[in-house]
């Protein structure tokens, strides 16, 4: 099998999701690099659910999942656990998504049985990043993630609104599904 043809099924979603979270850190788009897909597709080979040690690249691990986005998206998601500032355990998959230093990634994927639990066969995803992000000291950690500029509402009378405006809407969007669903 072709390297390209390897990984186009995976390149698009893992860039698309990862460049649209960063577009809201004002971090560059990541490109795609071969080298790291392949590192990444060998590890994820093994179906063995911890870091693989490698230096000198950043690494997010998923496992559990039914798809490779699935794992991407659950990545995006530790957003919410973020502390401008810190890494913690619960958000540095996606503070390594929006580093700004970092450039590169690529990604590999395996079906693997058993890796969470026996007898059930579930997606391992791996991604490897170049620059490697991640650096602890809380100095770099803000120059290299940041706050997401489009969470931030402001402060004072013109926040408040964004904020009763937001609230307002959004409960507005869920009475319109529900009447179309019933």
């Amino acid at each position: 099998m072709a390297r390209e043809s390897a990984y186009n099924n995976l390149k698009k979603p893992v860039l698309e999701a990862h460049n649209s979270l960063r577009k809201n850190f004002t971090a560059e788009p990541l490109t795609w690099d071969d080298d790291l897909a392949d590192s990444a597709q060998e590890y994820a080979e093994e179906c063995e659910f911890e870091h693989s040690g490698i230096s000198d690249i950043g690494e997010n691990l998923a496992a559990g999942y039914t798809t490779p986005e699935d794992a991407v998206t659950a990545w995006s998601n530790e957003e919410d656990d973020y502390k401008t500032g810190k890494i913690t355990k619960d958000a540095g998959h996606f503070t390594q998504m929006v580093w700004k230093n970092t450039t590169m990634v690529g990604c590999g994927w395996k079906e693997c049985d058993g890796i969470l639990k026996k007898g059930l066969k579930q997606v391992l995803l791996v991604c490897h990043y170049s620059p490697q992000g991640n650096w602890k000291d809380k100095e770099t950690v803000k120059a290299n993630v940041g706050e997401n500029v489009h969470k931030s509402m402001g402060t004072g009378k013109i926040g408040m609104v964004r904020k009763v405006w937001r609230s307002v809407w959004g409960v507005g969007a869920m009475v319109v599904v529900w009447c179309w669903l019933q």
